[in-house]
């Protein structure tokens, strides 16, 4: 069954929290920037037309340095261990990490709440996690220390996006 979801719910739920967007018309892709408590982030968001299914992919504006990349996995390992649903991604080529949450839609209409949850929880889990990726990345810690040090306080809430 079919889904009837549309760009256009996304977009207006974008509305009601009044965040700002720009919308690729072309590929139906939504890009959003925020500013969490520890960087600033991008988000893409899009009702994937071939699949039943609304993609939420958050980036850092970072790309891992080839050297670092081994030890950023395993800190990705150990982060994703800790989630009932993996969300954290790194691209062993390019170094660009992001997260993602997905919303699935078959046969279902538009569900703002969950939507948001979706969305918000990508968000908060790389800005949270920010911290302990330059830990390792900059070698003041292993992914081990990094993982133990964020994680002693984990708690996102969606007051420091912006």
């Amino acid at each position: 069954m079919a889904s009837h979801v549309t760009s256009e719910d996304i977009l207006e739920w974008l509305r009601k929290k009044e965040l700002r967007y720009n919308f690729n018309e072309s590929d139906r892709r939504i890009a959003i920037t925020l500013s969490g408590k520890n960087t600033q982030l991008e988000a893409l968001v899009r009702r994937e037309p071939n699949f039943d299914f609304i993609g939420c992919r958050v980036h850092y504006p970072l790309k891992v340095p080839e050297n670092k990349r081994i030890e950023v996995c395993e800190l990705i390992t150990r982060i994703n261990h800790g989630f009932p649903f993996p969300s954290c991604t790194m691209s062993m080529s390019t170094g660009e990490v992001c997260w993602q949450t997905y919303v699935l839609i078959a046969g279902a209409d538009f569900h703002a709440d969950q939507f948001g949850q979706a969305f918000y929880r990508a968000l908060e889990g790389a800005d949270w996690w920010f911290p302990a990726f330059m830990a390792v990345i900059d070698g003041q810690q292993t992914p081990e220390q990094a993982v133990e040090q964020i994680s002693a306080g984990f708690h996102p809430s969606r007051e420091g996006m912006s």
